[in-house]
């Protein structure tokens, strides 16, 4: 009795076997993509708040030595010409984002309740967006 079941060849692999591994093995594949681009993006936006952080810590002490709010980020980097109690440099990034792109700094009036604002503008470098390609802003400290 044992013989019979010792001796019993397995059938091969058909064409219809081949086709369903096929399609499990790449829709394995691109799920496993899909999820390290997403996380890729994610750490994207995570040190990009990191270093809007930074970039906005670095225009308030800019502020303190120099009595005024930086016209570019440059200054951040570059002492002025002109301004007196530059202790600078007050970042070391240039200003420009892991993707190349450049950070946005924005100044508002002087009856503003917030005196500036840093942003990186996504993946795409546009305004707008979802996911990936969402924007990422950091206001500075409220005026008193």
């Amino acid at each position: 009795m044992m013989d019979r079941f010792l001796t019993r060849r397995r059938a091969p692999l058909t064409l219809k076997d081949l086709y369903i591994l096929g399609i499990l093995i790449g829709l394995s594949g691109l799920m496993i993509r899909w999820t390290a681009s997403f996380r890729i993006v994610c750490t994207y936006q995570a040190k990009a708040r990191y270093h809007l952080d930074s970039l906005a810590t670095g225009i308030d002490a800019f502020r303190a030595d120099v009595g005024r709010y930086p016209t570019s980020l440059d200054e951040l980097i570059v002492e002025p010409i002109g301004a007196s109690g530059w202790f600078g440099p007050y970042v070391f990034e240039g200003g420009r984002s892991l993707r190349g792109a450049p950070y946005r700094y924005v100044q508002f009036p002087g009856d503003s309740e917030v005196p500036f604002a840093v942003c990186w503008l996504g993946v795409d470098d546009r305004i707008g967006g979802e996911r990936g390609n969402r924007d990422v802003w950091r206001y500075g400290s409220p005026r008193k």
